[in-house]
């Protein structure tokens, strides 16, 4: 006898068909899941089952993708709660840079409000070109200050150790000073809550009188990761994880503390040069000395035509100004140069990876503490060496006192451009610079570097 599978019943009987050998008058019971309806509806009932059972596997996978979704983030909740000292809001965290499930902490990045400097810094996965890398998320920092050690720290940064125009960023351009790679920071409001730049607040918590310890004032900084692109309302949000960072951070250490409120909006630092002649801001000091100087002086073409600042604060921590000069400006000038200012500079490489530029960098009070300059073989703070050029030459500097508290004032040129300025001019034009700065600060005593340019 013949066995026959028969799909509507999911049952095997016997084969009663002509040539099986059965018997036709033997009862037969009908096993069929679903009535037969004919070829054409069995095949759609068959298909609707199907589609059934496909739908409770996808289901169900979804039911467990999102399981397994909510216990990465509750596991990484727990990774920002325990890296960043519960300074900040776990869950905020996590929403930046348009969402992460899932973040690691980078090595044994901690904040530790025992230590003057420490900080947590958080790693995600993310798809980049193709491919799966680990980039950074969050970070945090949190500083306390004075901190009687840093300037003796090896690693420490130096006023003008970061230039303005990064080699990678000028070697992807015709226009090598067209745009900052490293923008000026934008003060919050007047100042007092700190600063912002492109992905980054700094907070600050300014204590009415001494911590127990000695502190003086907290500095938090709160910065996005680059998984997307930058936006005021990313920034708005690092703003806010930054001031309850610095709030809390103040809290714990007994610095009390009154934090200004945050503007409602903080706008993108512009990362365009403009014309010198017009600047404003931080740098309108350089339009006011180039309006009042002589058109026909010798060498003026040497000088930047470029500019780049920021809004000025009564109570801003840091200021800064870039300056730079133009391609056309550059082979204008370069051919004319004699043997000793060229330095064996060449117009390919004034306009590629040697750019002509000078920055200007303001500190005050516990900042300017920490402007830091290679003098007397090793890097000491501004205000301690009172005025004078750095061992290296590139950096100008020097001191006042503002409202009682310390000032710093430098300028950094690269060693190019300072030949092809001549001390001399340099000397100028670091004098109307700080003058001006001084003066709009309500600064007093302040120190000039010498005709010799040493420290004091």
């Amino acid at each position: 006898m013949g066995v026959v599978f028969d799909p509507l019943s999911g049952m095997s009987g016997p084969d009663t068909g002509p040539g099986s050998g059965g018997a036709d008058d033997r009862p037969r019971v009908d096993r069929r899941i679903l009535p037969d309806r004919g070829r054409r509806w069995n095949r759609v009932n068959g298909l609707l089952c199907t589609l059934a059972v496909l739908g409770t596997v996808v289901g169900g996978w979804s039911l467990y993708d999102s399981y397994g979704r909510r216990q990465e983030r509750q596991e990484s909740r727990a990774v920002v709660e325990t890296s960043c000292a519960g300074l900040v809001d776990a869950t905020a965290v996590l929403r930046l840079s348009g969402g992460a499930d899932r973040v690691t902490r980078a090595g044994s990045s901690r904040v530790d409000l025992g230590r003057p400097s420490s900080g947590c810094l958080l790693d995600t996965v993310r798809a980049v070109d193709g491919d799966r890398r680990t980039i950074r998320h969050f970070s945090l920092t949190v500083r306390s200050r004075p901190d009687p050690l840093r300037a003796g720290r090896l690693g420490e940064e130096r006023v003008g150790d970061e230039a303005p125009f990064s080699s990678r960023g000028i070697r992807e351009r015709e226009d090598a000073t067209a745009r900052l790679d490293l923008p000026n920071r934008l003060p919050l409001g007047d100042g007092a809550p700190g600063d912002h730049g492109v992905r980054s607040v700094s907070v600050v918590a300014a204590c009415r009188a001494p911590a127990p310890s000695g502190i003086t004032s907290i500095l938090v900084t709160a910065s996005s990761g680059e998984a997307v692109g930058a936006t005021e309302a990313e920034l708005g949000s690092v703003g806010r994880l930054a001031r309850d960072a610095a709030v809390e951070a103040a809290r714990r250490v007994g610095c009390e503390a009154e934090i200004p409120a945050l503007p409602d909006r903080l706008p993108l630092p512009a990362l365009a040069l403009g014309p010198a002649e017009s600047a404003q801001g931080t740098c309108a000091w350089y339009a006011a000395a180039a309006r009042a100087g002589d058109p026909a002086e010798p060498g003026r073409e040497r000088l930047p035509d470029r500019a780049a600042g920021a809004p000025t604060a009564a109570h801003g921590r840091v200021e800064s100004c870039v300056l730079a000069v133009g391609p056309e400006r550059v082979r204008r000038v370069l051919p004319g140069l004699g043997p000793g200012e060229r330095q064996g500079q060449d117009v390919d490489r004034a306009l590629d990876d040697r750019p002509w530029w000078i920055r200007t960098y303001s500190a005050f009070g516990d900042d300017a503490d920490e402007a830091l300059v290679t003098a007397r073989l090793s890097p000491r703070p501004i205000p301690e060496l009172g005025a004078g050029r750095s061992q290296d030459g590139e950096v100008l500097f020097g001191s006042a006192t503002c409202a009682g508290r310390p000032a710093a004032f430098s300028l950094h040129t690269p060693p190019g451009y300072r030949a092809v300025l001549g001390d001399a001019r340099l000397g100028a034009l670091f004098a109307a610079y700080a003058t001006e700065t001084a003066q709009r600060r309500g600064c007093t005593g302040l120190k000039l570097p010498g005709a010799a340019g040493q420290a004091g």
